[in-house]
């Protein structure tokens, strides 16, 4: 381990619009409107789109 080196890592936030708001799991597919976990309906930037 170097000392005085830090490197950053991690997941990137934009995957924030990947996340099924019904059931908390990253969508794998991009190009559908619909969870393929729960089947939630998502609207076209990620989100759900049931209120």
């Amino acid at each position: 381990m170097e000392s005085g080196h830090h490197s950053e890592g991690g997941d990137p936030a934009c995957w924030l619009g990947l996340i099924c708001p019904a059931c908390g799991r990253v969508r794998e597919d991009r190009t559908t409107s619909q969870c393929e976990n729960c089947g939630e309906e998502l609207d076209e930037a990620g989100a759900g789109g049931a209120a």
